[in-house]
């Protein structure tokens, strides 16, 4: 009986043996052609329409450097209805920006509710297109509902607290992202950056049309707290800068090492980016009138 399980553990081994030096195949890492990448993010009240266009880094390559992927020769062309204009390569003419490609936004005024094309060609033969819509003007309605500390840890001795409601404005789909700053009396310039507790700052009102939205701001600081006034910016920005944000905020947030990869949303047609434009507003209140 022994004899007999050697000879099988024998020819088990062998036939495992020949399996894997038949199946072994010499494989090389597939070639891919780098993608466009555009990205261009305007605001009604830019003093310029600026966009940065490069090739992405192909996979099983090494990196050498942003610059050596950019894209200088490009000739890029923004269209609205029969409106047509080049965007040049800045040569820093028109001031503004270092660089990238550059046009003061006087020479292309937007308004809200345009279909706006932006379309990018190179001359080795690249070619891609992306189409989005002014949003209209941020009026939503907009209040703080409480402003407080409380002790903090980490290395901090305070948390300052602002809590606000942001009322959506009902009929078509909206979408938002919404920050909040703190200032400080007799001290121009200096505020302190909030972040939102608990949830991000991009959202939709597709399941809520018209609802409430409830925010709680949250910034750290050691010796004063701010005591000036509590400013909240609303921006109204397109469907995919809203997709956008939220797979930008999921890959970079995800620190679990072996988490699904998130792919980044893009409205580049044929090639990687974003193309948007938003109207925003900031909202400005006392913190004396909101502090428990």
């Amino acid at each position: 009986m022994k004899k007999r399980h050697l000879l099988l553990f024998f020819f088990i081994a062998l036939f495992a043996g020949i399996s894997c030096d038949s199946m072994r195949t010499e494989l090389e890492p597939e070639n891919t052609n780098p993608r466009l990448v555009v990205q261009a993010v305007w605001s009604q009240e830019d003093d310029f329409y600026q966009v940065m266009v490069r090739k992405s880094q192909p996979l099983w390559t090494k990196p050498i450097g942003e610059d050596y992927y950019m894209v200088k020769n490009a000739t890029i062309r923004l269209k609205e209805g029969s409106r047509e204009i080049i965007i040049p390569w800045s040569d820093g003419s028109y001031g503004g920006p270092a660089w990238g490609y550059l046009i003061p936004s006087s020479f292309f005024p937007l308004a809200s509710g345009q279909t706006v094309t932006l379309d990018v060609s190179t001359t080795d033969g690249y070619h891609v297109t992306s189409t989005c819509i002014v949003p209209p003007p941020v009026t939503n309605n907009v209040s703080p509902t409480g402003i407080y500390t409380a002790k903090a840890t980490g290395g901090y001795e305070y948390t300052f607290f602002v809590d606000y409601e942001i009322t959506d404005i009902p009929g078509v789909a909206n979408y938002y992202e919404t920050a909040c700053e703190a200032t400080f009396k007799n001290q121009q310039g200096y505020f302190l950056q909030m972040e939102m507790a608990g949830k991000t700052g991009i959202f939709s009102d597709k399941q809520h049309d018209g609802g409430h939205y409830i925010f709680t701001a949250e910034g750290n600081y050691t010796d004063r707290a701010p005591d000036d006034s509590v400013h909240i910016h609303v921006v109204n920005i397109s469907e995919a800068m809203f997709h956008f944000g939220r797979s930008t905020n999921t890959a970079q947030n995800s620190i679990e090492f072996f988490s699904e990869p998130t792919p980044i949303y893009t409205n580049i047609q044929g090639g990687l980016g974003i193309f948007s434009i938003y109207t925003s507003r900031r909202y400005s209140f006392p913190i004396g009138d909101y502090l428990k």
